[in-house]
């Protein structure tokens, strides 16, 4: 009994000190038992419109030979690897999937490709839809853009089939199915895990309680004193948050995109970012890393849940997509479906033709092929350094294979970790600066970085870890007094070999690092184990890049990236190099020129890769904001000794990597020989600009304006060059004009 007594007064205790733990557990139990009735799965209905037998009217045939059996069954056999099966329709029939059933069972890796035209246009990639025939072999779906007389189809079957029927249907949604299961209350107890651990260590919900508390005392003086603006702010800013919650939820529960629900996402966010802001001026905390971590949330929520549900967004998207599915794989070991599949092959354009049109049925399409086993091979061996990059999105993708979720809401909220990883990364690191923040903010929040944190790519983990280890970094020049410990070292040098797991490369950035002064240590022992560890991980780039290339040059193997053509020959380039250097030095001179201009950074610093680039003057927007940041964003803590010394060794550093990053890409992208270098995209460039700003200022250069006056502006400036160039490549596009 005693025993009991304690524990039940410990608890008791624990309780009162974690009690906004408590609150917080309460109300996501109350939205649980919500949730488990609304969950959701798509079902929808086939309306069968007209069937057509093997003798389809109209009927041509090319890069096929045919064959006829005793019961008149006709065999296609494909003769190249472009055959085509063709029929007209006129304007007598109106449909939106065509299907394709066989007499016996075609080899299930397959994909059948429809070419449509329904207005006269010619056939092409942008008016063609694929899909993988189904587990059985016998049948193949496809849903087209939207229900209407096409003129003309082109079926390609790339593989030997018996053609049973043609049918031509209608596809329409009919209802929604309830979907409450353990595996969302699973879900539920692992996310109340991790806000409580979320709120224990950084008090994150500390913040929201005080917003409540700050309303109630807001309201209370409105009674007594008429003041108006700042509770008005607070209650549209916390609404502005609840309908965002909400849109969210419908588009992860329902699989719902319509043009009119992502366009109020977007209002929405801008709304509340422009009331968080607001709030943040009247209550004059106005903290860096705080603004930072909600408006990267918040704008790379918007981005995240509103681009199209496909891999045709970023610069090799489809290839990130399928290691995440591999890590998926490799970690928890869930199986990989249809829809996985396609997804990798990237076997579409980008178009917002069917935003624009009937995204119904794209979605359902691809619900429906999750819902298949594509009997993939789970990976026992793979690179694990260079996929660290990719675990925020196999954790996100394996959550909602456990909570049983659409594909739609697994695809978004893989997404969406991304983001959750980029933000408290960053703002883990820019918690620790005494000046800086804003430099870093205007890195990381220019619109093509968070661009890269919303879609599927390692490159945003490469940021994120390079500018938390840096900001570590300039923290412990920022503090002489304080000593260097081993958990320091382990946070900081840890950060950068993680962070440098997809591109081993940057790890030359810690160079810089080895010369921290020796009066930050304790003993000279502690001084030297320290440079030590330095060397042990840049030496990481050696074993990791560099050796297996020497190996590789050496005995003759020829490599190189496929997609920079069958020309490239990193041996012979290897060759073209020593034998030519002064060639080469001019060649990576003239390109850098190019490469770090303004007018090539300023279109990059606002390209949403393949979903289009935003104008140029919201680009030099981008560059004016680092630069003022740069040169602002300084104080007496920045003026610590040897500072000339680490900044001049920090600036040759991000030059020479820079030069070996445009060298890789010779080295393996480029075909033997050329007088420029190919494939050195500038995003590549973007984690090299964080130690380089902070180098550019002076602390010397002063000014007279408020702190919390300029981090209010620099913020709302980044915020809007989001919302323009989003909006100036996306949203203008899919928003129906009468």
């Amino acid at each position: 009994m005693p025993c009991m007594k304690k524990a039940g007064q410990f608890t008791w205790e624990l309780l009162k000190r974690n009690i906004r733990v408590f609150y917080v557990i309460l109300v996501l139990i109350f939205a649980l038992l919500i949730i488990s009735f609304v969950s959701t799965k798509i079902a929808y209905d086939v309306d069968n419109v007209t069937s057509f037998d093997k003798e389809i009217t109209g009927l041509g045939v090319h890069g096929y030979t045919t064959s006829i059996d005793e019961n008149q069954n006709v065999t296609y056999t494909p003769i190249n690897n472009d055959p085509q099966l063709y029929f007209t329709l006129g304007d007598k029939v109106s449909f939106n999937t065509i299907t394709l059933h066989f007499k016996s069972p075609v080899a299930s890796s397959s994909f059948v490709q429809v070419y449509y035209s329904y207005t006269g246009e010619e056939l092409s990639e942008p008016h063609s839809v694929k899909s993988r025939i189904s587990s059985d072999g016998m049948s193949v779906s496809l849903v087209l853009p939207k229900t209407t007389t096409y003129e003309l189809l082109r079926v390609d079957v790339n593989s030997t089939f018996t053609l049973d029927e043609i049918s031509l249907e209608t596809t329409t949604l009919v209802g929604m199915q309830k979907s409450a299961n353990v595996g969302v209350i699973i879900a539920f107890i692992i996310l109340v895990a991790i806000l409580a651990g979320v709120e224990r260590w950084f008090g994150f919900y500390r913040w929201i309680w005080s917003l409540i508390k700050t309303c109630y005392l807001s309201a209370r003086e409105l009674l007594t004193n008429k003041k108006y603006a700042s509770f008005v702010i607070r209650v549209l800013f916390i609404l502005s948050a609840v309908t965002l919650v909400v849109s969210y939820t419908i588009i992860l529960m329902t699989a719902t995109m319509t043009t009119s629900l992502i366009t109020y996402i977007f209002i929405m966010s801008a709304v509340f970012v422009i009331l968080f802001i607001a709030d943040r001026v009247l209550s004059g905390n106005i903290n860096a890393p705080i603004m930072f971590l909600i408006i990267t949330i918040a704008c790379g929520f918007m981005i995240a849940s509103t681009l199209p549900v496909e891999v045709s967004n970023g610069w090799d998207e489809e290839y990130h997509y399928a290691r995440c599915v591999d890590m998926k794989m490799f970690l928890f070991g869930n199986e990989e479906t249809y829809a996985d599949t396609w997804q990798a092959q990237r076997l579409f354009p980008l178009t917002t033709d069917r935003y624009l049109y009937n995204t119904d049925d794209f979605i359902f399409d691809l619900i429906d092929m999750d819902q298949i086993k594509s009997r993939g091979v789970v990976p026992k061996n793979i690179d694990l350094y260079k996929l660290l990059g990719h675990i925020p999105g196999a954790v996100a993708m394996a959550g909602a294979d456990l909570t049983d979720l659409n594909y739609v809401a697994l695809f978004i909220i893989a997404r969406m970790a991304n983001v959750l990883t980029y933000a408290f990364v960053i703002y883990l690191g820019l918690k620790r600066l005494k000046s800086g923040a804003l430099i870093f903010s205007s890195i990381c929040l220019m619109p093509t970085a968070l661009f890269i944190a919303s879609v599927f790519s390692y490159d945003y983990f490469i940021t994120a870890f390079v500018c938390y280890a840096f900001s570590y970094f300039i923290s412990e020049l920022q503090n002489p007094d304080k000593k260097f410990t081993l958990k320091d070292g382990i946070l900081m040098l840890g950060a950068m070999v993680v962070g440098c797991g997809p591109k081993a490369i940057y790890l030359v950035l810690i160079f810089p690092m080895l010369f921290m002064s020796k009066k930050k240590f304790n003993t000279k022992r502690g001084s030297v184990l320290y440079r030590v560890a330095c060397v042990c991980s840049m030496l990481i780039l050696v074993v990791t890049f560099i050796l297996p290339y020497i190996s590789n040059t050496a005995s003759g193997v020829v490599g190189g990236d496929y997609r920079g053509g069958s020309d490239v020959d990193t041996t012979q380039q290897t060759f073209f190099i020593f034998n030519n250097p002064w060639t080469y030095t001019k060649i990576l001179l003239q390109f850098l020129g190019e490469y770090v201009s303004f007018a090539n950074s300023g279109m990059m610093a606002v390209s949403y890769s393949y979903v289009g680039n935003a104008k140029l003057i919201w680009g030099t927007l981008a560059l004016c904001i680092m630069a003022f940041c740069a040169f602002t964003d300084k104080s007496e803590y920045d003026d610590f000794k040897g500072s000339t010394k680490m900044k001049a060794i920090t600036i040759f550093t991000c030059f020479g990597v820079t030069c070996l990053v445009a060298t890789a890409l010779y080295l393996t992208f480029t075909p033997v020989g050329r007088y420029t270098i190919l494939g050195c995209q500038w995003r590549y460039i973007i984690p090299i600009l964080i130690p380089f700003l902070y180098c550019v200022g002076s602390s010397k250069v002063s000014h007279r304006m408020d702190k919390r006056v300029i981090n209010a502006l620099v913020f709302g400036a980044l915020a809007l060059n989001i919302f323009m160039t989003f909006y100036d490549v996306y949203i203008s596009k899919i928003i129906p004009l009468p």
